[in-house]
């Protein structure tokens, strides 16, 4: 008879996890795969309440995946790719809004679909088979 008592291990959200979050200071461009959107919840800092936070993966050129956390601006603009598109996020400075009183860091995101860049390819007289290592 089966011990149906036995320890399991707790996983933290879906289970994907990622390698590096991307620092957009440092690196200014990140170009991969749109992977997977979360939403987490967290504790904002200063009204001690609970905040909604975006957290956006993105698969790399060399297969790592990168974690993005959401801004406001950052999640309008992902709204528009998809699941699957490839991703080109570019962070274009930090500046000051006087309304608010707060900082706000600008990004543009472009973005297309992996079969349009497959078609480039074969455009370019590279075919995207040629790279299947079977």
């Amino acid at each position: 008879m089966a011990n149906n008592n036995e320890w399991k291990r707790a996983e933290s959200g879906s289970g994907l996890k990622t390698d590096r979050t991307w620092d957009p200071v440092t690196e200014k461009e990140l170009q991969g795969v749109y992977v997977e959107m979360k939403e987490l919840t967290t504790k904002d800092v200063v009204t001690k309440q609970d905040k909604k936070v975006n957290l956006y993966v993105v698969k790399d050129s060399k297969g790592q995946l990168i974690a993005v956390w959401g801004t406001a601006m950052l999640d309008r603009l992902m709204k528009e790719p998809t699941i699957g598109d490839e991703v080109k996020i570019t962070f274009v400075k930090k500046s000051f809004n006087k309304e608010t009183g707060k900082s706000l860091k600008e990004f543009t995101v472009d973005y297309r679909s992996v079969e349009d860049k497959k078609s480039e390819e074969v455009v370019a007289g590279k075919d995207p088979e040629d790279d299947l290592p079977f």
